[in-house]
């Protein structure tokens, strides 16, 4: 503890890359700009150990010379305005109730696992559910070419 309270450590259970903000002041909106594209088809919002995967996923797109933006959602904030003429994506492991509202139009992707309690390796359970940086970003460059 310290004289101001108690003290944390959170160790993610994952081996995750050390990703560094670009925005200022990005806590008070809850949501923090990783990466921005130059010429981006996308925005892709994750939120913990997916934001890696948006990494990946990001990764991919680049080799098909397309450029995404990527935010990390720390809390839901309805007043957080993206970039209104992109097809959005949010990645969310778990329930993305609370993230909808980033989800404007028809063609902007969910891709979630609200599959609990299954009892299968973790990692062959995302892959069979689509959870995975090769089935994310085939579904964003089909949505994109129908979303132009």
């Amino acid at each position: 503890t310290t004289a101001k309270g108690p003290s944390v450590i959170i160790l993610p259970k994952n081996n995750l890359a050390n990703v560094i903000s670009k925005r200022k002041n990005s806590e008070k909106e809850g949501i923090y700009e990783i990466y921005k594209g130059k010429n981006p088809i996308a925005n892709i919002f994750a939120s913990g150990a997916d934001v890696n995967l948006a990494l990946e996923v990001r990764d991919i797109l680049a080799s098909h010379q397309c450029e995404v933006n990527i935010y990390s959602i720390l809390f839901s904030n309805k007043l957080f305005k993206a970039e209104n003429n992109l097809l959005n994506c949010v990645i969310e492991c778990g329930s993305a109730y609370t993230l909808n509202y980033l989800l404007k139009r028809e063609n902007d992707i969910l891709i979630n696992n609200e599959h609990f309690g299954k009892s299968m390796f973790g990692p062959r359970l995302y892959y069979e559910r689509g959870f995975n940086a090769q089935a994310i970003a085939k579904q964003i460059l089909d949505r994109y070419k129908n979303f132009k």
